[in-house]
């Protein structure tokens, strides 16, 4: 079975979004040298170590019930229920953000931005 024939001939989409994720992505470092510099030299490395380990943190709770709790299919309009606690069932269907991406790739940029 070919999970890809649905979003035949939208692969651009799908790679601008991958691309804008790659693009994205550096912020976190970025925002760790930014603070790092508004400080004494001494507090550098650890504002670059916090801001990883903010991310971490961020990480793990949207993969766990965050994307579930924004995002869900079968829940009401302001609040998600846990039906995808933990990313279950949320493979290369498509996404409650736009029927031409995958899921996981909604979920993945989603989380840059929470």
């Amino acid at each position: 079975m070919d999970v890809n024939a649905q979003f035949a001939g939208l692969e651009y989409q799908a790679v601008y979004i991958a691309f804008c994720c790659v693009v994205v992505w550096p912020i976190i470092p970025g925002i760790g040298f930014l603070y790092g510099g508004l400080s004494r030299r001494k507090s550098a490395l650890a504002l670059l170590f916090q801001s990883f380990m903010v991310s971490a943190t961020i990480t793990f709770q949207w993969m766990f019930w965050g994307f579930s709790l924004a995002y869900s299919k079968t829940a009401g309009p302001f609040i998600g229920d846990l039906a995808n606690f933990g990313l279950r069932g949320v493979m290369a269907g498509p996404s409650i953000g736009s029927a031409s991406l995958p899921d996981i790739l909604f979920c993945f940029y989603q989380l840059l931005f929470w």
